[in-house]
């Protein structure tokens, strides 16, 4: 006869109690999954990496070219196409406008074939595009930003929305009369004599006294993309010199911006003394490309020396913990700048737009603290029944295999022999073909061939 092994129903619900609270918490705790993952790029069919899109053209004509949008999420997606103006953002960096604001320049040059596409999971659709110079360009470069934004953006599960945008730059240069006139001003190395020097430690963190930083104004007042590059000798108190050099763009329209250079050299008792030597080259084509001049001061050089003693060198090393409620009273990041540091606000489009919505935190707070309190107790009462049912099992093995005592023995006789029947009982067993299919299957092959003689 088969016996019916007893069922633990305490057990079971514990462990679908702690399946049930683990995928909640898992739920509650994480974002959501299917947040779209869409980007864009320059199709190529040599397979090159473009990187942007760069044009070098005249007035009035068309240039025809595909943008690939690709989805690397692992489900289907949609997203929205679009031309976009560019503009700078307050570092100087090139940024473009929002999804909602209306074009008023090189935007509206460039007529996108499909505004809406749907991409499937893991591949890239070719979207063609047309930039359609105006006649009456006048000589210089011009940018614009292909945009995509996923159409379907999710919800997080803790409230909060995000969608994001992917944007690629797009260089139009129109030849005629080009011109670098790049300006550098106001050169010096930061240091402890300067009027300003709590109010830069303050606003930039990484002017420390083993990292010197440089500092100087650069300006684009010419009509095409340049870069500067500038070679650096720093000749430090102790007679040693220190070289370096470091490149920089300098984007149109950034007509008053700081740049801050790191040495990753300390600062030290004694005059130190620094010189910079640049040069100005366009860096959206090669010099042999086209022709283009250079104003007098796109190129040059500038110098800037400084002396500390131990009192300035004590007086840096503390003066973060001296000046910082003076720097929190009467340092206002926008308005009470010192004329020398202001940077104009230009229109800022974020690349990835995050809102938050209304949301009950403190109610998801209790609800998580109790979801996680139910999963300890039950964790608890679990293992106290699995050490019960444990120690039953042992006892029952131990009244099995105990020795008979005399009485046991006496009795034992006028019952019938509990092993002939075991053995009958194999016997059966082992002739039933199920289970000796399973044997078998994890029997060596030479223990079956001995069975299959017999």
């Amino acid at each position: 006869m088969f016996k019916l092994k007893k069922i633990n129903i305490p057990s079971i619900f514990a462990h679908l109690a702690i399946l049930i609270l683990t995928f909640s918490l898992v739920g509650f705790f994480s974002i959501d999954a299917k947040a779209q993952n869409i980007g864009v790029k320059p199709f190529n069919e040599k397979g090159e990496d473009r990187g942007v899109f760069r044009y070098i053209t005249k007035p009035g004509e068309k240039i025809d070219d595909i943008a690939l949008v690709v989805n690397s999420s692992d489900f289907d997606g949609k997203a929205i196409v679009l031309s976009k103006d560019s503009i700078l953002d307050t570092s100087g960096s090139i940024a473009f406008l929002g999804n909602e604001e209306e074009n008023k320049l090189v935007g509206n040059w460039i007529e996108i074939s499909q505004r809406e596409v749907d991409v499937p999971a893991k591949k890239g659709l070719k979207v063609p595009f047309t930039v359609n110079v105006p006649a009456d360009t006048k000589a210089g470069e011009y940018t614009a930003g292909i945009v995509v934004t996923p159409s379907n953006s999710q919800n997080t599960k803790s409230g909060v929305a995000v969608s994001s945008r992917s944007a690629i730059t797009v260089y139009i240069t129109v030849q005629g009369d080009l011109k670098i006139d790049n300006k550098v001003s106001d050169f010096s190395v930061i240091n402890p004599k300067q009027e300003n020097f709590a109010t830069e430690v303050d606003k930039r963190g990484f002017i420390t006294p083993e990292n010197m930083s440089l500092k100087f104004k650069g300006e684009n007042l010419g009509n095409i993309y340049s870069r500067l590059s500038a070679k650096v000798e720093v000749q430090i108190p102790d007679g040693e010199t220190k070289k370096l050099e470091f490149k920089r763009n300098f984007n149109l329209g950034n007509t008053d911006n700081y740049y801050y250079i790191n040495t990753n050299l300390p600062y030290k008792i004694g005059t130190t003394k620094v010189k910079m030597d640049y040069t100005s080259q366009p860096y959206n084509f090669d010099q042999g490309d086209l022709d283009f001049s250079k104003s007098q001061s796109s190129e040059g050089s500038v110098e800037y020396s400084f002396t500390l003693n131990q009192e300035d060198l004590n007086g840096f090393n503390s003066i973060q913990s001296q000046l910082i409620e003076k720097i929190k009273k009467e340092y206002q990041p926008q308005d009470d700048r010192d004329s020398n540091f202001v940077v104009k606000e230009e229109p800022e489009t974020k690349i990835i737009e995050v809102k938050k919505e209304d949301s009950n935190d403190s109610t998801l707070i209790i609800i998580g603290s109790i979801i996680i309190f139910l999963l300890l107790a039950f964790i608890v009462y679990f293992v106290i029944n699995q050490r019960k049912s444990k120690k039953s099992e042992e006892e029952a093995v131990d009244s099995k295999n105990k020795i008979p005592t005399k009485t046991e023995k006496s009795l034992s006789k006028d019952k019938p022999e509990v092993k002939r029947e075991v053995k009958k009982t194999t016997k059966k067993v082992s002739k039933n073909p199920d289970i000796e299919l399973i044997q078998d299957d994890y029997k060596p092959s030479s223990t079956k061939k001995s069975k299959s003689k017999k």
